[in-house]
């Protein structure tokens, strides 16, 4: 860029002398002899004002320039004003939607706080905002029993329950590995389900003695009981025979529906090849009854007492599940009657009067044959009458006689 030059101050001209001065020659020759300096003058300031007017031309070109570099940069800046008024909606709508997000981020959060509650000592009752459990909700347990460390226990709407432990002591991998406690299975396994071991394995005989019942025997286990002194409390047999050799099954449905199975197995005994079977019902085993077979076919005897007097009769029911042979000591006057299941059952009645030959009576559907009345019988005699039910509301006596005390 040129630099501006100075102007030259403009020259002194003399003035022109006047005509007919009187000193015109003078005045003449000093306006002449001045004329070059003024011309000099005159060329410089000529040269500056070249100077200057190229010096203009040159910040006019170089204006120009700028101009147009303005031009274009305002061109740009306004393409880039554009540019930032679309970032700035894009912004505002991508802070809208960070806006949502971040609310959802919120709630997610503060759902997942109510239902893995994170690392507790021991089980918590409200959530980690105070909150009543949500079903569902679950926590890692770190406290102090050794049952439970590491285990993940979940919230069922009632209670904790172990859910998961540590990884490698919970869970089986497909191909297999070896557990160090017990697995159960189903009872009554089908398919690909494994089975019960005492399904499929029988199992070793256990031993008892009398100090054992042999209502505690466990189910679907052979045991054997014995003893050379007396049986146990709830044995068959347990006050007339001294040595015992039981062996008994026991066979049970959840708890409360079971049949027992006893069977003395030492042979030369009176005893010997006796079975017995009962059942439980709940909670109560009924009494032992006797199996009949070709080794064992005797009768059950049943003693009883009808009491003794003043006052009415005494009422005796004739039940044949108690025995098939009632022998009664009649105290007093007694009234007989039947308390029979079906037809078929059979009950002989052995009456023996004690303190007296006191009367007795039948219930009407006992019927004795025609003409055919009680015996005379005195104090400390038997009278025996068997009754059987062979026709509908019909029971039919027959009076097999008297015997002696």
């Amino acid at each position: 860029m040129s630099l501006i030059p100075e102007i030259p101050a403009a020259p002194f001209v003399p003035l022109y002398p006047a005509l007919g001065s009187l000193n015109f020659n003078q005045e003449a020759y000093a306006y002449g002899t001045a004329m070059p300096g003024v011309t000099t003058r005159l060329r410089e300031i000529a040269a500056a004002c070249r100077e200057c007017a190229l010096a203009a031309r040159e910040d006019a070109m170089s204006a120009e320039a700028s101009r147009m570099l303005s031009a274009q940069q305002a061109d740009q800046a306004m393409s880039y004003r554009n540019q930032a008024a679309n970032s700035a909606t894009a912004a505002a709508g991508s802070a809208s939607t960070a806006s949502t997000h971040a609310s959802n981020a919120v709630g997610a959060y503060t759902q997942m706080q109510a239902l893995y509650l994170g690392a507790k000592t021991s089980n918590p009752v409200k959530d980690n905002q105070g909150n009543a459990l949500q079903l569902g909700a679950w926590y890692t347990y770190v406290g102090t029993d050794p049952a439970l460390k590491g285990v993940w226990l979940w919230w069922d709407g009632t209670g904790w329950n172990p859910g998961i432990g540590p990884v490698v002591g919970t869970l089986m991998p497909k191909s297999g590995g070896k557990f160090t406690g017990y697995a159960s299975g189903p009872e009554g396994a089908t398919g690909e389900q494994f089975p019960q071991a005492q399904e499929v394995v029988p199992r070793a005989v256990r031993y008892y003695d009398k100090s054992i019942p042999m209502s505690a025997a466990p189910v679907g286990t052979v045991c054997f009981f014995e003893s050379t002194d007396g049986g146990g409390m709830d044995w068959p047999y347990k006050t007339n025979v001294t040595i015992h050799g039981w062996l008994v099954e026991t066979w049970d449905r959840g708890g409360v529906r079971s049949m027992q199975e006893a069977t003395f197995t030492l042979s030369g005994f009176a005893a010997t090849g006796a079975k017995f079977r009962r059942y439980k019902h709940d909670t109560g085993w009924s009494a032992w009854a006797r199996e009949l077979s070709d080794l064992d076919f005797r009768e059950r005897v049943v003693s009883a007492y009808t009491g003794v007097g003043p006052g009415a009769a005494k009422l005796y029911y004739l039940d044949p599940k108690v025995g098939s042979i009632h022998h009664v000591i009649v105290e007093y006057n007694t009234h007989f009657a039947a308390a029979f299941r079906d037809i078929g059952d059979q009950v002989t009645l052995r009456m023996q009067f004690y303190g007296g030959a006191w009367p007795v009576s039948f219930n009407s559907d006992l019927r004795f044959p025609v003409g055919v009345s009680m015996p005379t019988y005195t104090t400390g005699q038997i009278v025996t009458v068997t009754f059987v039910w062979t026709r509908a509301g019909y029971i039919d006596a027959f009076v097999a006689g008297v015997h002696t005390a």
